[in-house]
């Protein structure tokens, strides 16, 4: 590719970044795009994001952060500056299990064992309609929770958007017909977005035979360039290669009502539950920008999950 298809490319892909977040809804989704962002992530070890993050941050700056009343939501500030600070340093933060949320979590756990699979092979049970999620209490309580969205906005440096709800539960399946990759239980990193930030929250208790959540601290994009030249790609990654470049795998487990928030620019990776064993979460997902990967929700429900 000529160098100047490439900065014109660069430039597309900025524009779209830097639009207003609604109205990109009414552009055409370009999916090679979309792939150039994932491309130009891994080619410039994560600068091209980190660059086009400070200019959205130009763009739509955080809005009210000293205004927040912290009464009544579900962190206190002191929180969530702590999960803040570790998030910056290694990727990914955990808070303990959260009182009173057991109920609402109970709630969407039991409609979620009533969703099905879409074959035999996977282990996914996934519910993304947002009008069945918003029959959920604890769906929309998150949605709404300015704290959730205190950290979002300040790790992301921006006024960021919350554009994805998701739950899903985890069932054992067989290793004969087991398929890791598409179950994304190998390493990996995500690059649906510029710059994103996803909530996690374990609506049972997980242990390790509930197939606990499994991260690599230190790989989020401000620890990318330290990473083995061998591990920068866009792709799976083997047990056997995180074991041979001295890579030390985190396993999250917790009690109902934990929260993970994790910049899943890092290399993570669920696992499988063991027999007679579930995992169920609830997902939600900050972004600097739209633009990015086909989106799931309309223009609508995007406004609905940002009002």
């Amino acid at each position: 590719m000529q160098n100047d298809q490439l900065t014109n490319i660069k430039l597309e892909i900025t524009r779209r970044a830097l639009m207003d977040p609604f109205q990109y809804y009414d552009l055409e989704h370009s999916e090679e795009l979309y792939l150039f962002l994932r491309h130009l992530y891994v080619r410039t070890v994560g600068s091209f994001s980190l660059n086009l993050n400070r200019e959205i941050s130009q763009v739509r700056p955080i809005k009210n952060n000293n205004e927040l009343d912290f009464t009544n939501l579900l962190f206190p500030k002191k929180q969530c500056n702590q999960i803040l600070k570790v998030l910056r340093d290694r990727g990914y933060a955990q808070s303990p299990s959260i009182e009173g949320l057991s109920d609402e979590c109970d709630s969407l756990r039991s409609s979620l064992d009533l969703t099905h699979k879409d074959n035999s092979r996977t282990s996914r049970h996934i519910m993304c309609k947002l009008n069945d999620l918003y029959n959920h209490h604890i769906v929309r309580r998150l949605c709404r929770d300015k704290s959730i969205k205190y950290i979002a906005d300040n790790y992301l440096n921006c006024n960021s958007i919350l554009n994805l709800v998701c739950a899903w539960k985890t069932s054992f399946v067989p290793k004969a017909i087991r398929t890791l990759s598409s179950d994304a239980q190998l390493f990996h990193f995500d690059c649906d977005h510029n710059r994103f930030l996803k909530i996690f929250l374990y609506l049972d208790d997980v242990d390790r035979s509930h197939g606990p959540h499994v991260y690599i601290p230190y790989t989020s994009i401000n620890h990318r360039y330290s990473m083995p030249n061998e591990l920068q790609k866009d792709g799976r990654i083997s047990n056997i290669d995180v074991i041979k470049y001295g890579l030390v795998p985190e396993f999250i487990s917790g009690k109902k009502g934990t929260f993970i928030f994790g910049d899943t620019h890092s290399l993570h990776k669920g696992t499988p539950v063991t027999k007679n064993s579930n995992r169920y979460v609830l997902q939600l997902q900050y972004v600097d920008s739209t633009f990015g990967a086909k989106p799931i929700f309309s223009k609508d429900q995007i406004k609905l999950l940002n009002q």
